[in-house]
């Protein structure tokens, strides 16, 4: 059965602040009190994606410890786990049916939310499915350095990465068949702000997307 993070019993209430499954960076040296579920769970992608708040935990956690440790190894695997942590990409679980949720930053932008800062309309289409699906791929054709990574289903998700620094943010993409919709999330994997990058780009895809035969 898969993991989904969020549904794995007592997480210690040190580090989450609601019901929801939230991470706090604000206690230090918590994962030591995880269980082996848990460890488990930080240590598979899918499973650490679906548990909101746990990339930046432990991004903060490790890394400011390691940081303040003079050793060059300990420096050298925090390096490590930042390069990791921007690089792991974000799946949804095999038969969800929504996106995963923008995270509070000003670095997301989704058809499924619903507050302005993140909302953006999403896609639609006539005709079939697989028509469309054919439409969306030459329209991320036309985005420079993006990256089919996975279809499965109604589901596709992508990555584009910056010229300079090759930062990550992902695009995903789940059809809504029945209502003739295409929901659309696209995300930066770090930093906070990304200056409108993402919603800029779902734009040019939409665009693309309508012109496209």
């Amino acid at each position: 059965m898969t993991r989904t993070g969020r549904h794995i019993s007592s997480w210690p209430a040190a580090i989450t602040t609601d019901g929801s499954g939230q991470f706090s960076t604000d206690n230090k040296g918590i994962t030591n009190r995880l269980s082996f579920e848990q460890r488990t769970c930080i240590s598979d992608t899918t499973c650490r994606r679906r548990v909101p708040g746990l990339i930046d935990y432990l991004a903060v956690n490790y890394t400011s410890r390691a940081m303040a440790n003079r050793s060059a190894n300990s420096r050298l695997c925090a390096a490590g786990l930042i390069l990791l942590l921007m690089n792991t990409p974000v799946v949804p679980a095999a038969g969800v049916s929504s996106l995963p949720a923008c995270p509070d930053k000003p670095n997301c932008v989704s058809s499924q939310a619903h507050d302005p800062a993140h909302s953006i309309d999403p896609f639609t289409f006539s005709g079939s499915v697989q028509d469309a699906l054919h439409r969306l791929k030459m329209a991320l054709a036309t985005e420079k350095r993006l990256t089919i990574l996975t279809e499965h289903g109604n589901y596709l998700h992508a990555e584009a990465r910056s010229l300079l620094f090759r930062f990550v943010d992902d695009v995903e993409f789940l059809f809504e068949p029945e209502h003739k919709l295409i929901h659309v999330r696209s995300a930066s994997r770090s930093g906070y702000s990304d200056l409108g990058v993402n919603r800029r780009r779902v734009e040019r895809i939409r665009q693309a997307f309508m012109q496209a035969q």
